[in-house]
């Protein structure tokens, strides 16, 4: 990628995330402010959008270090950005991962998972998966960064996007098992009530999610391993494509969906 192409896909990855801070922000305060049931569904994508800010954050300061001539295997300030960074996204894909093990257990177990969810258990849930997700971030500090930067890039990325496709795909395939042997019970459960939006809304941010997050890290991990010459070249792009999902999500769940206007 020539340097043109690199600056058009940084000042574009630029108004991605900044957008996406707003729009997140906004969603946040809509979501809140909004006369509808603070479900479960709706705990998770406020933390969902939480971490999006932040990951957008992350990536103003990152770039903000490579603008000013450091990459970031070349600086510490710039290790230290990325490691922090890397550490956000911890939270970010447990969001992805509750949110679809979510519908996995109110779909196919709704009565087993009322009696699970009951007062602020997601609330609880939500916190501890927040303080645990970023405890490695300390840790990292004492370590060779420069290591660790190369696992995530090759392994820990995959890695994660494996254990999402494969919730994704169980998740999914056990909902059309159930809708395909009982479509009038499914219907009358999902269809007329506010799970059947629920559904809608959680599937499209899940299928942005392996669009915008599981296809270039595969693709990203391949060309690091078989062409990294490439991928340094390739890197601008690939966080753009990155960058945008942090923007879909909330247009997906408040912008697109007349249940949460207030």
């Amino acid at each position: 990628m020539d340097s043109e192409a690199k600056l058009a896909c940084n000042v574009l990855s630029i108004v991605v995330v900044v957008s996406a801070i707003l729009f997140n922000a906004v969603g946040i305060h809509i979501l809140n402010v909004a006369k509808i049931n603070k479900s479960n569904q709706i705990r998770i994508i406020v933390s969902l959008s939480v971490a999006d800010i932040l990951n957008c954050i992350g990536f103003i300061a990152q770039l903000s270090v490579d603008l000013s001539g450091h990459t970031a295997l070349q600086s510490k300030a710039g290790l230290v950005i990325w490691m922090f960074r890397a550490v956000l996204y911890h939270p970010w894909y447990t969001m992805f991962f509750l949110l679809t093990f979510d519908r996995f257990l109110a779909c196919n177990f709704p009565f087993k998972y009322r009696s699970i969810f009951v007062g602020n258990a997601m609330r609880n849930l939500l916190i501890g998966i927040w303080i645990i997700t970023m405890l490695p971030a300390p840790i990292y500090c004492f370590l060779d960064m420069e290591k660790i930067h190369i696992v995530y890039d090759v392994y820990v990325w995959v890695v994660l996007d494996a254990i999402f496709m494969f919730l994704f795909a169980v998740t999914y395939g056990s909902i059309y098992y159930r809708k395909k042997r009982s479509d009038l019970q499914f219907r009358h459960k999902d269809t007329n009530d506010d799970n059947h939006r629920f559904f809608i809304v959680t599937t499209a941010i899940l299928v942005g999610f392996i669009f915008f997050a599981v296809v270039p890290d595969f693709t990203m991990s391949i060309l690091i391993t078989y062409a990294e010459e490439t991928s340094n070249a390739a890197q601008p792009g690939f966080e753009l494509w990155w960058n945008i999902n942090m923007l879909i999500d909330p247009l997906i769940y408040v912008f697109l969906q007349k249940k949460f206007e207030t």
